[in-house]
């Protein structure tokens, strides 16, 4: 009978220091967006340029870290989606569009939650669920 080992690997210190320029991004994008949620200008530059650096993440799917990792991927995977609804938006948002940028609100502070701890990095300090309340307008 043979065994065979297999090694997992934690974050390289590359997917590491990808991952914190994701962060960093996400969080800057998110407090721009919460000091300006009606520029539509400036909301579609954000949103380009956190599609561009989404697009340029990756990180081994087999590693001990891929669910931080994928914990930072998805939460800017989220705001990308916020920033859409912000470009797009029209205020009063139905019912149920509403509840749904809620939950995406929801589940972006869950993501840069376990994004942030895996980091080690300061907190975005960013209400979303207030924020997507306010591109709403509910």
């Amino acid at each position: 009978m043979a065994a065979f080992a297999t090694t997992v690997a934690a974050a390289t210190p590359g997917e590491r220091q990808a991952a914190r320029a994701l962060y960093d991004l996400t969080a800057s994008s998110a407090r721009a967006l919460e000091t300006a949620p009606f520029d539509r200008p400036a909301n579609q530059r954000l949103k380009a340029a956190l599609e561009q650096k989404v697009e340029a993440f990756s990180f081994d799917m087999d590693g001990k870290d891929k669910d931080a990792l994928f914990n930072c991927e998805y939460a800017a995977k989220q705001l990308v989606v916020i920033l859409a609804d912000a470009i797009l938006a029209q205020r009063p948002a139905a019912p149920a569009r509403a509840k749904l940028m809620q939950e995406r609100a929801s589940d972006w502070t869950t993501e840069m939650d376990g994004c942030r701890r895996f980091l080690n990095a300061p907190a975005a300090k960013v209400d979303m669920r207030s924020l997507t309340r306010r591109i709403a307008g509910n």
